[in-house]
């Protein structure tokens, strides 16, 4: 009998050549994505340890496969058009790839949002910096470096195996295709040490798992997915139910002298809880805040109808929850628009970069004369940069400059002028926030308490700036809400809600200040009432397409929403879960923990555990029975803009 011999194998330059490469592009992922973020994984514990590596494993072999399978031919492909077709292939696929990394990378947000919409020459012109133009020059040098390299490795013995390059080949191709679709099993220990800080980075690598190929292709199938949807039709039954309801009820009244000068103040996550006039474990933090609310007209019942600012301020100002297709229907007129139709000077105004995921096209398809943000406060107050670096190279300015330059608008208002400002706030950004005020020992040391404290005083100084001036009076509106709720993180006390739209989603304040002699005729709300509130309160007619009612003159106002997949109704006091997208109910059968238990298991108090089993439930029921007249009626109206 033979003595079995492991073979030696000397290693060649090419070998080196591939380990060197998939070992960087592995560092590359986790220094860009991962670590940046906070995720490490031995710095915590191991179920976040393994969900860490799950995550980042998942991430690497699906963008690395497609590489494999492309080295693999091009050591055996000995024609030069092949070769040179099969690099153009590989040079195409890792820009792609590396723009994801580096676009998620400077833009620090979740960017399966934004894909469409991010990659164009304003985001990339907004993030020029010199140290991002070396990257780019390092990276096209890379490019030009690995197409040489690769055009030089070849097969040179002419006695290979045939059937081991097939099958090798079609191993490679299987995992190319298959790896975007592995499922990570993640544990839900991770409230074992450290809990916020845990949650902000468990939510974190479940977003990074997928790759910039496969988030391109879920958005793409998303963008072009929802186009010429069946319309609905409502039998006469139906259709007396819908009336019942009130659901297309629109109720105005008409002013004999409307507010010449509007103000909507768009909070960033400003969830109720974050209030101490709502959430008495925090208490006497808002002091100013809760005052506004004992004077002024509210509502306590208000609702957020978009899961991220892009969508929840299109939902506010367009009136409708279908963002996406709102802003690709040239025919929709948003609120500002209509406003401006009718001699009102629109103007966004925000601390963060006008270019910021191209929300400057967004805010000119809304309707708005002028924008005016960190770049043009760079010009005028070019000293913030260098005293307050840190802060800057944040998000921008911080919001008192917005505030104060919305003072500075009213007053250089003339008195017969009609203006309406939007003002987007950012100090309150997730994860934690920042402020202005440095901090002192009175002041709380998390920095999300910091920045909600400091909100107070921004408002404050605003509020009492408008009175000094003789600005808050009868000609002035100012309305008060926020963008979204805040992502679900436990460092404020008594914070215990949810942000999902399975269930009905958690309460976003509505404030309306002024010295006008007006009330609010609905008791609840959501984001898409404030359009036709603001159209209402300038005597302008309400589109037949708008899904909201007006605040001020309806007491039919229905809250609503969309976050994807998973729309919401509250009517008559009882919620309505409106999948867009049913899924059938799929008992879960795999050995060891459920994923209900796993669910569970993040849950801190008796509370979160029924909350959460309801959630898990409502998951799985997603199943819609599309003959109602509910779901038809909701159906129709986000899918057919017109109605036609």
């Amino acid at each position: 009998m033979k003595k079995f011999h492991l073979q030696k194998t000397r290693l060649k330059p090419f070998h080196l050549f591939y380990i060197g490469f998939f070992v960087l592009y592995f560092c590359t992922l986790y220094a860009l994505l991962y670590h940046i973020n906070g995720l490490q994984p031995f710095q915590v514990n191991v179920h976040f340890f393994s969900n860490v590596i799950g995550s980042i494993s998942k991430r690497f072999l699906s963008e690395t496969a497609p590489y494999a399978l492309l080295f693999y031919l091009l050591y055996y492909t000995k024609a030069a058009w092949k070769r040179v077709f099969l690099i153009a292939l590989f040079e195409i696929l890792f820009l792609i790839n590396m723009m994801g990394v580096g676009f998620y990378y400077v833009t620090r947000s979740n960017f399966q949002f934004y894909i469409l919409e991010g990659f164009n020459f304003h985001i990339l012109l907004s993030f020029l910096t010199p140290l991002l133009t070396l990257i780019v020059v390092l990276v096209l040098a890379i490019m030009a470096f690995l197409a040489i390299a690769l055009f030089k490795i070849r097969n040179h013995d002419k006695n290979f195996w045939l059937f081991k390059k097939w099958l090798f080949t079609g191993l490679l191709a299987l995992l190319a295709l298959w790896s975007p679709f592995i499922s990570v099993y993640y544990s839900g220990h991770n409230s074992l040490a450290h809990p916020d800080r845990v949650e902000k980075a468990f939510y974190r690598t479940i977003a990074l798992e997928d790759s910039t190929l496969a988030v391109l292709a879920q958005e793409m199938w998303f963008h072009f997915n929802d186009h010429n949807r069946p319309y609905q039709p409502l039998t006469e039954t139906e259709a007396d139910q819908i009336k019942k309801l009130n659901l297309d009820t629109q109720l105005t009244q008409t002013f004999s002298d409307p507010p010449k000068k509007i103000v909507l103040i768009v909070v960033e996550s400003l969830n109720q809880n974050f209030l101490s006039r709502y959430n008495n474990e925090i208490a006497g933090s808002t002091p100013y805040i809760d005052q506004l609310f004992e004077a002024y007209p509210h509502i306590d019942k208000f609702y957020p109808s978009g899961p991220f600012t892009l969508q929840g301020v299109s939902a506010m100002l367009c009136g409708h929850t279908n963002a996406r297709m709102v802003r690709q229907d040239a025919d929709y007129q948003c609120a500002p628009e209509l406003m401006a139709g009718a001699g009102y000077q629109t103007e966004f105004i925000r601390g963060a970069s006008k270019y910021y995921v191209g929300e400057n096209m967004h805010f000119k398809k809304f309707g708005f004369d002028t924008i005016f943000a960190r770049e043009d406060f760079e010009e005028k107050f070019p000293e913030f940069i260098k005293t307050h670096p840190d802060l800057y190279n944040g998000w921008g300015y911080t919001d008192n400059f917005v505030f104060d330059e919305a003072v500075e608008r009213l007053k250089q208002s003339g008195p017969d002028e009609k203006l309406f400002l939007t003002l987007l706030t950012v100090d309150t950004h997730s994860p934690g926030g920042r402020c202005y005020y440095p901090k002192t020992k009175n002041d709380p040391e998390d920095k999300l308490l910091f920045s909600i404290e400091c909100l107070d005083r921004y408002v404050e100084a605003f509020v009492e700036n408008l009175k000094k001036e003789g600005l808050l009076n009868e000609d002035l509106v100012v309305l008060l809400t926020s963008d979204q709720l805040y992502p679900l993180y436990k460092s404020v006390p008594g914070n215990g809600f949810q942000t999902s739209f399975v269930l009905e989603p958690a309460h976003i304040p509505f404030l309306m200040i002024t010295a006008r002699d007006l009330k609010l005729e609905a008791e609840q709300g959501s984001h898409i009432d404030i359009a036709s509130t603001l159209l209402d309160l300038v005597n302008l007619d309400i589109p037949s397409y708008y899904m909201g009612k007006s605040l001020i003159s309806n007491p039919y106002a229905i809250p609503m929403g969309q976050d994807r997949l998973d729309g919401y109704m509250v009517l008559q006091n009882k919620f309505f879960p409106l999948s867009l997208y049913p899924k059938p109910y799929k008992e879960d059968t795999r050995d060891g923990p459920t994923a209900l238990q796993l669910h569970v298991s993040q849950a801190s108090n008796s509370e979160e555990v029924e909350a959460l089993i309801e959630q898990r439930v409502k998951e799985y029921q997603q199943e819609q029975n599309t003959d109602e007249a509910l779901f038809k009626w909701y159906y129709n109206k986000y899918f057919n803009l017109n109605g036609n």
